[in-house]
């Protein structure tokens, strides 16, 4: 007898996982198709004064959300970004836009910061300092993307650039916002 309340108990409580699972699986389908809304919401992005490389009429505009502290955006830079540059950007196929999404921390806003400097003085330098960040990239946990380590990066790697004016800029946090 014990042994058939113990089963009844356990299917009991089966039962019960199971009309949750169905029953907010059913609550879910219904919440997400009475909102379309959301599915279709545009955004829309000013990509005026970001920088650029590519034809800028070109039929195809990609842009990159990327933050210069992130391994994956390192990672993307180094093993995919040649093959798109040489396929579609040098060909004319793409304008490729770049968008700084600082996310990692506070020295992840100090590069965007020094990014944009650079590219305020010098369009073209920008892509310089984009390919010299990410291969002298550090850890992730670790603040590594101070002003002193940027100027001294762009120093050996980004020439074309006041490097005073850059220090002044990251100091005064010029292009912080």
């Amino acid at each position: 007898m014990a042994k058939k309340k113990q089963n009844d108990r356990k299917t009991l409580v089966i039962a019960t996982i199971i009309f949750l699972i169905i029953g907010l699986s059913i609550f879910l389908i219904f919440y997400t198709l009475s909102k379309p809304e959301e599915k279709t919401k545009v955004y829309h992005f000013s990509y005026e004064n970001q920088p650029y490389i590519g034809k800028e009429d070109a039929p195809v505009q990609i842009v990159e959300f990327a933050d210069f502290k992130c391994p994956v955006c390192a990672k993307w830079e180094d093993v995919y970004f040649p093959l798109l540059k040489k396929e579609f950007i040098d060909t004319g196929k793409v304008k490729f836009v770049f968008m700084n999404f600082p996310i990692l921390g506070a020295d992840s806003y100090t590069a965007a910061a020094a990014g944009e400097a650079i590219y305020h003085q010098n369009e073209q330098a920008f892509w310089t300092f984009y390919s010299a960040i990410y291969k002298k990239q550090g850890e992730e946990n670790e603040e590594w993307a101070t002003p002193e380590f940027l100027v001294e990066l762009a120093k050996r790697n980004v020439p074309g650039v006041d490097y005073e004016k850059l220090k002044h800029d990251l100091e005064h946090k010029t292009y912080l916002s």
